[in-house]
């Protein structure tokens, strides 16, 4: 089965470490991806005091490819002779914090957009029907403010005699005052995880997550996270089991209100109930009128 954003593959890479102050730290081979946790297997030491150390913490240390490329390893822990990284960005940064962050989920694409109709005739001319609105949403608490919206990607591309289409949905949240950190990151993507789950009746997993800071280009961001359950892809009526169908979204009176969702879905999961009309049920009654305005403040 060839590799995707939804099953990545272990990336291993030849990388010469350095710390903002201490310079040079050594050398090894980086390990990222497959949802597995990012380490670098260390060979050799040049600071092999700071690094013998199995307590030694760093927040972010520079891995450079022979080619050149710069990974960012963040929330990093020595152990042995291997240092764990929390997180990975593809990119040279200096400091791990975001204006923006981009997130891709496993199936809500395919839920969000499938009212959409494309009209017209192949070879001639077609238009895209009836087309979701967009989220955007401003949240405001004692801690912090933040916007989430949605925003639509559509893209074409040659595989043989055949035209591919390809579309999808990605969540951004955009800082208002403080810059989000990479504990927002984690967060922010698991949070919006768990009330997706609970609009689809389906576990919803993170696809890939992408940050940015101002106007730089943005970086993709590896951490590990929950593994996308495994679904057949034959199943064109997945969109009739959702709990709450993408259209609804769009007729509540657009109040707002403050839910902690970060306790919900994890009994859904454990109990196995999402996507059976036992589920259903269930969270019809945790969520109770609650659920009712969750849904509103999207309208």
């Amino acid at each position: 089965m060839p590799k995707t954003d939804y099953i990545p593959e272990q990336k291993q890479f030849n990388v010469e470490l350095y710390h903002d102050q201490l310079g040079r730290l050594g050398s090894g081979v980086l390990y990222f991806g497959g949802n597995q946790w990012a380490y670098v297997a260390l060979e050799i030491l040049d600071k092999s005091q700071e690094l013998s150390r199995n307590d030694a913490k760093f927040d972010l240390v520079k891995a450079i490819t022979d080619q050149g490329t710069t990974f960012c390893l963040c929330d990093c822990k020595v152990d042995v002779n291997n240092l764990y990284a929390d997180y990975v960005i593809n990119g040279d940064l200096n400091e791990a914090t975001f204006d923006t962050i981009s997130v891709r989920y496993s199936e809500v694409s395919e839920w969000f957009l499938r009212w959409r109709v494309i009209d017209g005739s192949v070879g001639e001319t077609l238009s895209w029907q009836k087309m979701p609105n967009d989220i955007n949403v401003s949240v405001k608490t004692d801690e912090e403010q933040f916007d989430l919206r949605s925003k639509y990607y559509g893209s074409r591309g040659q595989r043989g005699e055949d035209l591919v289409l390809n579309e999808h949905v990605v969540f951004i949240f955009s800082a208002k005052e403080n810059r989000f950190s990479l504990a927002d990151v984690k967060a922010k993507s698991h949070e919006l995880s768990c009330l997706l789950s609970i609009l689809l009746a389906y576990p919803v997993t993170i696809a890939n997550v992408v940050v940015s800071q101002g106007t730089s280009y943005p970086c993709r961001v590896h951490f590990p996270t929950f593994e996308r359950p495994e679904r057949a892809k034959d199943n064109n009526a997945f969109w009739a089991s959702c709990f709450i169908q993408q259209p609804d979204l769009a007729t509540g009176s657009g109040r707002t209100v403050a839910v902690d969702l970060r306790s919900l879905l994890p009994i859904q999961v454990q109990k196995g109930m999402l996507g059976t009309s036992g589920g259903h049920a269930e969270i019809r009654r945790i969520l109770g009128v609650q659920g009712t305005r969750i849904f509103q403040s999207f309208g």
